[in-house]
């Protein structure tokens, strides 16, 4: 027993309580844009800031060879993060105007949020220099599930030195303890895939270290914020006229015309008061797919395949 006294310190020590700190104001109102075009100024220039990333890839434990900041701040509905991506070779960008979640050969920038600080999961929110989004959430020892669609902003501009992304993520799309003062886990990236591609981050996360979450950052100054009542409702109606063969027609099969069928159901979310949260489908409808995404047909003997974007 005497030696479970002797290692409680360290144990506690080793789960963050030496970590980064980063501790952020609340805000009197949303940073735009344009507030961080040639520097921070005005409102822009009260957000706190963050910056010295360090890489994973290619070669980890060495500065960034790009400059990033990172600058932050929230209001009674919001978090905001404005990634600042200087670039020696602004011309090589990778940045298209892509669907969403589609930007995985582009540059990007991206944000994890350990809202429960237990290092366990995390939600995940990445974007590429035009503000396309890409959302998963992260579990240690599992990786993405970009399954996960939630309702967040962001934008992003290309400038004469990088670009510039700002993210607003509603509390109300995220879940934490009912608590005063939060304290999460952060960590923030930026990925450039040109080149001998490099992943950057702060703070620096070691690919020689087991784990992400247990790496991360501390994001303090967040105090008496609620996601509160959330209601979510999705409704749909459909109605067709077709043609179908009546096989049991006198005189053999009879083409059948003016045939109608009409459906409607609604998909819901509800969370009561910060904690209780409640599914309900009426009548669902398995057909909301994505129609748009690429397939590959040529020389396949299979159905086409067209994952589900139901929100649960």
């Amino acid at each position: 027993m005497g030696w479970l006294f002797l290692l409680l310190p360290h144990l506690a020590q080793a789960r963050g309580q030496d970590a980064s700190v980063f501790e952020i104001p609340e805000l009197d109102r949303p940073p735009e844009l344009a507030d961080f075009v040639g520097g921070p100024k005005g409102d822009g220039a009260r957000l706190a800031k963050i910056e010295g990333f360090i890489q994973r890839e290619p070669s980890d434990g060495k500065p960034a060879r790009q400059t990033t900041e990172v600058y932050a701040g929230y209001d009674e509905a919001n978090l905001y993060v404005v990634f600042v991506a200087f670039d020696s070779q602004p011309d090589l960008i990778r940045a298209p105007m892509a669907p969403r979640e589609n930007i995985s050969g582009d540059d990007q920038v991206r944000l994890m949020l350990d809202t429960f600080h237990d290092q366990r999961r995390a939600y995940v929110f990445r974007t590429n220099p035009f503000g396309v989004q890409w959302d998963a959430l992260w579990t240690e020892g599992q990786g993405f599930d970009a399954s996960f669609d939630t309702v967040w902003d962001s934008d992003g501009i290309l400038t004469e030195y990088g670009y510039l992304v700002r993210m607003a993520i509603p509390f109300k799309s995220l879940r934490f303890p009912p608590e005063g003062k939060q304290i999460w886990g952060i960590i923030l990236s930026r990925s450039i895939p040109r080149g001998q591609a490099e992943e950057s981050y702060w703070p620096a996360v070691s690919s020689r270290i087991e784990g992400r979450l247990n790496q991360a950052a501390i994001l303090a100054g967040i105090a008496n914020v609620s996601p509160s009542r959330n209601a979510q409702l999705i409704p749909y109606a459909t109605y067709r006229g077709f043609k179908a063969i009546d096989q049991g027609a006198p005189g053999g099969p009879d083409p059948v015309t003016d045939l109608t069928d009409a459906a409607a159901g609604v998909d819901a979310k509800l969370v009561f008061k910060d904690s209780w949260v409640t599914d309900v489908t009426v009548n669902p409808d398995f057909s909301q797919i994505e129609s748009d995404e690429p397939q590959v047909t040529v020389n396949q003997r299979f159905e086409v395949f067209f994952p589900e974007r139901r929100p649960f």
